[in-house]
């Protein structure tokens, strides 16, 4: 809870437990007006919603679970999953495992929580692959059925049949208990929305009057479509072409998004035919169950998190147009939202314009909490001393003496800006690469950047990972030439940044430094991070993992 923990005090717009609170009596409002029973689609992360926390900061990212846990006793879970994920072994990009891992995740998050979960819907099933039949049989080892939903032809136009046994009939009816029954999905395109309505056509044909929702967030339904906050919305969505527009079919001014508007004609011709239409919804917002803009406590902070998003999302696309994820003009989309917000790279992510100017020596840089930014040159050499002649930084100081260490020893210098701010220009550490060498300034203590403590562990780290190679070249390729456990000819690869942390965890029991390394580690959380160059994503996910605002730009463009 980061009300109990060390984590930084940060400026706060919106206000939790209000949010929660809504929600909460909304959620039960809706299931007892359809006769104690609601299907409610749950889209978005579950536990790790980091776009909303940036926009809206003071919102926890796991506030859905926790809303969920204080109603687990009327509350199930179903979770979809789209059978075509599973064929191909799709991966998730923000946690680096397969869909069929991620939904085993999700299963444990939702039992630790006390909450029920029902059984996994796997959707637009055409035959029983192998690897679905695996699958399966993984699900089932959980102690949880899994349901089958075959494609239904000319869904979702040909209404007629959709709703009819050869459609929603065909799909396996799921049997609930319990008054809300949340629907979720590990992935996006998972089929919940017809899952739901697929429920829906089951019961009303028993005579059991059930209910549809959304659980919405963005965009805020109550804010203009301009609002910098939805405008954050569209650009965490540019590859999807998603754009924030006025829902049309609401009485009252309203923002939704572009895709919810021009599906909701169909929607409604399909629940109108299912639960008739008295009851049916009238607009894609009267849907969605989002009260979130009724919980903004300070908008100033809020519009200034979105705008840093927006920049944000804009480096994201270029890193993921010169991977090949994304479409090139996706970063042009991006770049013109960041000018339609009125954000500014120089205002809004000042850390981002003295390492464009390190350019091309690859760099990396945060920003901490006080102010203080450290910026870790990629050189092994004095080079690092040098290239602060391409830095256009107001130095009131060069290189200094910083209480008894000499920053020329650990080969960097120290600026004092105008404003009473510090830069520290440094060079990589020995033996690190460059993101952990950053790691490494931010957890240490500036006084203690020349002990020799950690230096040590990690060459015995290091002394490892050589061995290891050396054992497994010679086992692997007998005519190398290499001895067991030697191979000359191996060079020392710098050690990642999950070995930094690593390394300072073994230390931690013996070495008071380590133990002041890691407690520092909270501290981290929301602070400023970019790079001008494109981190490996081992070390980008590491990064995520510890809640930094991280950016990387492509190297070669200036």
């Amino acid at each position: 809870d980061r009300a109990t923990s060390s984590l930084p005090v940060l400026p706060i717009g919106f206000d939790c437990d209000k949010y929660i609170a809504l929600q909460r009596d909304d959620l039960l409002k809706r299931a007892q007006a359809n006769d104690g029973k609601l299907y409610l689609e749950v889209g978005g992360k579950l536990l790790f919603d980091g776009h909303a926390a940036r926009v809206l900061p003071g919102f926890v990212p796991d506030i859905k679970i926790r809303l969920f846990a204080q109603m687990k006793d009327k509350i199930e879970v179903l979770l979809c999953i789209f059978s075509g994920d599973i064929d191909q072994g799709k991966m998730s990009a923000d946690f680096s495992v397969s869909f069929t891992h991620r939904c085993l995740d999700l299963i444990a998050q939702y039992r630790a929580y006390g909450i029920l979960v029902r059984g996994v819907v796997v959707t637009r099933v055409k035959e029983i692959s192998p690897a679905l039949d695996r699958f399966s049989k993984t699900v089932q080892a959980q102690g949880l059925r899994v349901y089958i939903h075959r494609p239904i032809a000319g869904y979702p136009k040909n209404i007629d049949l959709i709703v009819s046994p050869d459609g929603y009939g065909n799909n396996e009816y799921i049997e609930t208990e319990r008054p809300i029954v949340i629907v979720t999905a590990v992935a996006a395109g998972s089929g919940k929305m017809a899952t739901c309505l697929s429920q829906l056509y089951h019961e009303h044909s028993q005579g059991i009057k059930s209910g549809y929702a959304k659980y919405e967030l963005f965009p805020i339904w109550n804010l203009p479509v301009d609002h910098p906050i939805n405008v954050a919305y569209e650009a965490a969505t540019a590859d999807l072409d998603d754009k924030v527009i006025v829902d049309s079919f609401h009485p009252t001014p309203a923002t939704n998004y572009n895709r919810d508007v021009e599906a909701f004609p169909l929607l409604r011709r399909i629940l109108c035919k299912i639960v008739g239409e008295e009851k049916a919804y009238h607009s894609p917002t009267e849907m969605g169950m989002n009260h979130a803009g009724f919980a903004i406590t300070d908008e100033a902070v809020c519009i200034q998190a979105s705008k840093e998003e927006t920049i944000r999302r804009y480096y994201l696309y270029i890193t993921e147009a010169a991977s090949g994820i994304t479409a090139a003009s996706v970063v042009q989309v991006a770049r013109g939202i960041v000018d339609k917000i009125g954000a500014t790279i120089e205002k809004d992510r000042s850390l981002c314009v003295p390492l464009d100017q390190l350019k091309p020596t690859p760099a990396l840089g945060s920003t901490l909490h006080d102010g203080t930014t450290v910026l870790v040159v990629d050189c092994e050499s004095d080079a690092a001393l040098a290239a602060h002649n391409r830095l256009r930084v107001p130095a009131t100081v060069g290189v200094a003496e910083c209480e008894g260490s000499s920053l020329k020893e650990v080969g960097g210098l120290r600026f004092a800006t105008e404003d009473g701010r510090i830069t520290y220009l440094l060079r990589t550490r020995p033996l690190l690469s460059l993101t952990a060498s950053l790691l490494y300034y931010l957890l240490v203590p500036h006084e203690q950047w020349g002990d020799d403590t950690l230096d040590r562990a990690l060459q015995q780290r290091q002394q490892v990972d050589l061995v290891l190679g050396g054992n497994n070249i010679s086992a692997r390729y007998p005519w190398s030439g290499c001895e067991h456990g030697h191979a000359p000819h191996l060079r020392a690869v710098p050690l990642c940044a999950r070995d930094l942390l690593q390394a300072i965890a073994a230390l931690s029991t013996c070495c008071e430094l380590a133990r002041s390394a890691i407690a520092t580690l909270p501290e981290l959380y929301a602070t400023q991070m970019h790079g001008n160059h494109i981190a490996s994503a081992d070390d980008g996910l590491l990064i995520r993992q510890l809640g930094m605002h991280c950016t990387f730009d492509n190297l070669k463009d200036k």
